[in-house]
């Protein structure tokens, strides 16, 4: 069999697998805690389908975790393709030579057959799964696939490829790349990978320093760094943090949305999270932060919050009103209450890597 390439339009597929991820997803999803499992299958995985009934094919992907134990398989993993989208359990066997996975997930059922390989980069950068295991590489997997729908899309088949994520226990830096300036800013991420649960596993950690350089952010209590908590599921991670007290004056929000490479991609050679927003490779990827202003209730059109740090915003319920005075009893209305707005302090892309040169 010739190698199986992982196609870089994968990458631009990576995108969650709905909006905030760190919110969870509807529909039907799989939250219970991964059982323990020790065989080489055991992790996070990234799967790309390729469907081949279709003149120009299409690209679908599952991701999530799978435990090994035996020669048994189960997990839970996420679909997203081009109509379809959701979360179901995964049920197989695996040997050294074959693998064999079922995965149902609401209005379709997937069942996945091929074998084990060694992922690598080639010489563009391009990852690729070479059939046959070896000492130097970490797991992959390739075969063939026929996708049964049960009420949503249409049925299909082809062939797909699935690469194992290491665990993202890293130490990484690199530079933030701020939007409207272009102001750059040096920043470092420890962080710690907890275990599976359902189709994500928790990622904790620590940013600094806390925001970057360059735009408008000031910390409230001259933070130098801040905490991170996140999520990653296959490749696509996304990460949240908040410094001060939430719905604050002066509290920073903020996020960063990436991909994970633990061998590295097209433009770098090494372990990097990336979220450049490159069209082909993390198309979709950025980070973003916040901060809670105060405004005016009575003449700022976006401000519509009241304050509810301010003991002049919250409403007593033991307060009769007085229809002559407004002020009489506390709440939005009274002329003493403030309001707050979340705008816009930093914004832009930017990589993290093992060297920092990235």
């Amino acid at each position: 069999m010739a190698n199986t390439q992982f196609n870089r339009k994968i990458a631009g597929l990576f995108v969650l697998f709905c909006a905030g991820m760190l919110a969870g997803c509807g529909g039907s999803s799989s939250t219970s805690t991964m059982k323990s499992g020790t065989g080489p299958l055991t992790g996070n995985w990234q799967f790309a389908l390729t469907n081949t009934t279709v003149v120009n094919p299409l690209v679908s992907k599952e991701a999530g975790f799978l435990t090994e134990t035996g020669n048994q398989v189960d997990g839970s993993l996420t679909f997203q393709g081009q109509t379809c989208t959701g979360s179901g359990p995964v049920s197989g066997t695996a040997d050294a030579s074959n693998v064999s996975f079922v995965v149902n997930q609401p209005g379709l059922d997937v069942n996945l057959a091929g074998a084990p390989g060694t992922e690598s980069l080639d010489g563009t950068g391009t990852l690729v799964c070479t059939p046959g295991t070896s000492s130097s590489g970490t797991a992959c997997l390739s075969g063939t696939y026929t996708l049964i729908a049960r009420g949503c899309g249409k049925s299909e088949s082809g062939t797909w490829t699935a690469f194992q994520m290491q665990p993202l226990n890293q130490t990484l830096s690199g530079t933030f790349t701020q939007n409207n300036t272009g102001n750059t800013s040096t920043m470092s991420a420890t962080l710690q990978q907890g275990p599976a649960a359902g189709t994500s596993a928790t990622v904790t950690g620590t940013l600094t320093p806390a925001v970057p350089a360059g735009g408008t952010c000031v910390t409230p209590g001259g933070e130098t760094s801040a905490s991170l908590t996140g999520q990653i599921s296959g490749n696509s991670v996304i990460l949240g943090t908040i410094i001060g007290p939430d719905n604050t004056v002066g509290t920073i929000k903020g996020q960063i949305q990436g991909v994970w490479y633990p061998l590295g991609n097209a433009n770098f050679a090494e372990s990097v999270l990336d979220f450049s927003n490159t069209p082909g490779i993390s198309k979709g990827t950025a980070y973003a932060f916040t901060t809670f202003k105060g405004c005016n209730l009575s003449n700022d059109p976006n401000c519509t919050q009241p304050d509810q740090n301010n003991p002049n915003c919250v409403v007593d319920p033991t307060c009769v009103p007085d229809p002559i005075n407004p002020d009489k009893c506390p709440g939005p209305t009274n002329s003493q209450c403030t309001g707050i707005k979340i705008i816009g302090c930093e914004g832009g892309t930017g990589t993290l890597c093992k060297s920092g040169a990235c």
